[in-house]
């Protein structure tokens, strides 16, 4: 924001300087740095807004009720793994409306899974001590990338004749120890 004699000015506004000189409302923005300094106005920039999580905080440094809180991100566990089981519902429908039915051991497998999982996903949240630590938790990729080989360069002798290959770097997707726990691969149905 342009600043004259400590006061702001605003884009698209006549001003009055502290000689009575009137500019009209675009000369802010069609003057020149040398005019604006001749006069006197500087421009100092606003202060970004500081950022914050509005799902876990009312403002900067200013927490939401930790036990509100892990109700609803429990319940929104319960409501994720719902939708999960939701797609092989009618397996177990069929399987208690037909006794002669019975439901693949792939899906019951995974079912299990989901509610194994969901349940571990509760317990992880309720462990949280602080609002920080929630919102760590929650946000956190449930995956993070592992170096599992290290890039080795290749080596030459005097007579530039390779005496051991590149090796590339090689990295794998493993569970993140400080994330949520990842819900189960659903079974090709």
């Amino acid at each position: 924001m342009y600043y004259y004699n400590g006061k702001p000015l605003r884009l698209n506004k006549a001003f009055t300087d502290a000689e009575g000189n009137q500019y009209p409302k675009d000369w802010l923005k069609s003057s020149s740095q040398e005019q604006r300094d001749s006069l006197g106005i500087t421009w100092v920039a606003d202060e970004p807004a500081a950022y914050y999580d509005q799902r876990f905080y009312w403002g900067v440094g200013i927490p939401k009720d930790l036990t509100q809180l892990k109700e609803l991100w429990t319940a929104k566990q319960k409501e994720i793994a719902g939708s999960l089981l939701a797609p092989t519902d009618w397996y177990i429908t069929r399987m208690v409306e037909d006794s002669n039915c019975a439901c693949p051991p792939d899906v019951a497998q995974y079912r299990a899974d989901v509610r194994t999982v969901s349940g571990a996903r509760e317990a992880q949240i309720e462990a949280c001590v602080d609002v920080d630590e929630l919102a760590a938790l929650i946000t956190a990729p449930s995956t993070i990338s592992v170096v599992t080989q290290e890039y080795v360069a290749a080596t030459y002798d005097e007579d530039d004749v390779e005496l051991t290959p590149e090796v590339p770097e090689v990295q794998e997707q493993q569970q993140n120890p400080d994330g949520l726990q990842e819900w189960p691969e659903a079974p090709s149905i």
